[in-house]
């Protein structure tokens, strides 16, 4: 249906004023919004495949790092380590034995905690099970 015959139905049908009928008509044919999803495929060069794996091994490495981390936490203190303390203990780590995690994004060894953190939370809130540690060969997709 068109704008106008919306309209012209809202009319004829309803004895309420003009403005509500255009608040609802508003509303109905906000509801008709669609959207499109594209779907790449990459074919990156040599060097930059290595870089990505790069990038995955070290957000695996980081988001295992810290579920452990935050499971001893957990034993000991009875508490859960927040984000901010994790985000302060990765800077930490880069600086004190962990270099090569410089060689790759800051952004993205933060959303592997933020991940974390909201598989965490989930789990909480019992909306997921608990947290597992990712392998090479799991079949999660990854997010830079």
């Amino acid at each position: 249906m068109k704008r106008h015959q919306i309209l012209n139905y809202f009319k004829e049908k309803s004895r309420n004023s003009l403005k509500n009928n255009i608040i609802r008509l508003n509303n109905y044919v906000e509801k008709e919004v669609q959207y499109k999803a594209y779907r790449f495929r990459l074919r990156p060069t040599e060097e930059q495949s290595v870089l990505l794996s790069k990038h995955f091994g070290c957000v695996r490495f980081v988001y295992n790092h810290f579920l452990k981390e935050k499971q001893d936490h957990y034993l000991l203190n009875k508490k859960t380590l927040n984000y901010n303390t994790c985000a302060g203990n990765l800077v930490k780590m880069k600086r004190e034995g962990f270099e090569w995690l410089k060689d790759v994004n800051s952004q993205a060894l933060q959303s592997a905690l933020m991940n974390l953190e909201t598989a965490y939370g989930n789990f909480f809130k019992k909306k997921s099970k608990f947290p597992k540690f990712k392998s090479i060969l799991s079949l999660v997709r990854h997010q830079l």
